[in-house]
């Protein structure tokens, strides 16, 4: 699922219990290059990140972004 608003995010967790925990985890496609030299066929580089802490927090034109630092 591929969430781009505030509503579809309230929508997806409005039944989840208050003590889950948050992980991202940040894919990043590799090249067909990088993939040929791989002994498994994942076509991603995955970085995972528990949680997270936000420094800045914007709205413009109904834009909320988010400023993150990864720990």
């Amino acid at each position: 699922m591929n969430i781009k608003t505030i509503k579809q995010l309230k929508e997806l967790i409005k039944n989840m219990d208050d003590d889950y925990s948050i992980e991202f985890r940040i894919r990043t496609r590799v090249s067909d290059e990088e993939l040929a030299k791989r002994t498994y066929p994942y076509p991603f580089d995955t970085e995972y990140v528990e949680g997270f802490e936000y420094d800045d927090l914007g709205v413009s034109d109904k834009v909320v972004c988010f400023g993150v630092e990864r720990p």
